[in-house]
């Protein structure tokens, strides 16, 4: 809808147009603007065609199913405290899934690369990328779990760009190393070693999560996150009552992401919209490192 046609190449409409006119700002988290390697992976091929893509690395197949069913006597003591869905929510999410498989092709970078160059943004409507990403660990302090290293390696994809994709890569790098405010992460994290296009979040490749290379103005900040910290679905513990954590994070990256970096991201989420609501009162105040409340 902030793009000036739609996917299909076809005008908008005139009900998409009233929607359209209303539209002031677009804020993305984590977005695979640029696509994802991830669709390009022997996984997504087997979810796309099940039938035809029987023969998808077996080895593999087995690797991650194992890792994942390893994340369920490690998280017994939290799942035991969950609410967990219905079953029928989980049936319909399934079979969503099932009738959307398209979806996977629209993510391969190849086809979004091609839809960025014939796509023009909508003049007037402001954007926020907020880009993610996290190393793989392997020290003692907070290694990547065998799950997230799977997923991590899945989404990596062959380290190639195409040059409008590696004018983001180098965008993003030139703002780490210049502008630190813009960063977000929690002191158990590791930066980066380099920005490359393997770097990613276990979902989507880090420099394909920016829109234009030559609009620094648009990247909110770089967030040391794994995809589903930024979400919410991170390890949550209240820091005023001893026990279990009571909210099991799907990934454990090492990422080390918490309550302050999760409301320090959505803070700057709230400010960028807010700078575009022409009267909005606003107070500019300095962000703080603890949001959350430590014990005495």
């Amino acid at each position: 809808l902030a793009c000036t046609k739609p996917l299909e190449g076809r005008g908008w409409d005139q009900k998409a147009n009233e929607v359209r006119r209303k539209i002031r700002s677009v804020v993305t988290i984590s977005a695979p603007h640029y696509g994802t390697c991830l669709a390009d992976s022997w996984l997504a091929s087997w979810a796309e065609n099940r039938v035809i893509s029987w023969t998808s690395p077996v080895p593999d197949a087995l690797r991650l199913a194992w890792h994942l069913l390893r994340l369920v006597p490690e998280e017994r003591h939290v799942v035991a405290q969950l609410q967990l869905a219905h079953p029928k929510d989980v049936v319909n999410f399934l079979r969503q899934v099932a009738f959307h498989r398209e979806l996977i092709g629209n993510l391969r970078p190849s086809y979004m690369e091609g839809v960025r160059a014939t796509h023009k943004a909508e003049p007037g409507v402001s954007l926020t990328c907020f880009v993610t990403g996290t190393p793989l660990r392997h020290d003692d302090e907070r290694p990547s779990d065998s799950f997230f290293t799977d997923m991590y390696g899945l989404t990596k994809g062959d380290g190639q760009a195409s040059p409008p994709v590696d004018r983001c890569r180098r965008l993003l790098e030139d703002l780490i190393n210049t502008r630190s405010d813009l960063v977000i992460r929690s002191p158990h994290s590791q930066m980066p070693a380099s920005i490359d296009a393997t770097l990613n979040d276990g979902v989507v490749n880090t420099v394909r999560q920016i829109v234009k290379p030559d609009k620094a103005e648009e990247v909110g900040g770089f967030v040391v996150a794994d995809h589903a910290d930024v979400l919410g679905h991170y390890d949550r513990q209240d820091s005023l009552i001893e026990g279990s954590p009571y909210n099991a994070g799907l990934f454990h990256s090492g990422a080390g992401f918490r309550d302050d970096e999760f409301f320090r991201l959505y803070r700057r989420v709230a400010q960028a919209i807010l700078k575009t609501i022409p009267g909005a009162q606003r107070v500019e105040e300095p962000e703080v490192d603890i949001v959350s409340i430590q014990p005495a």
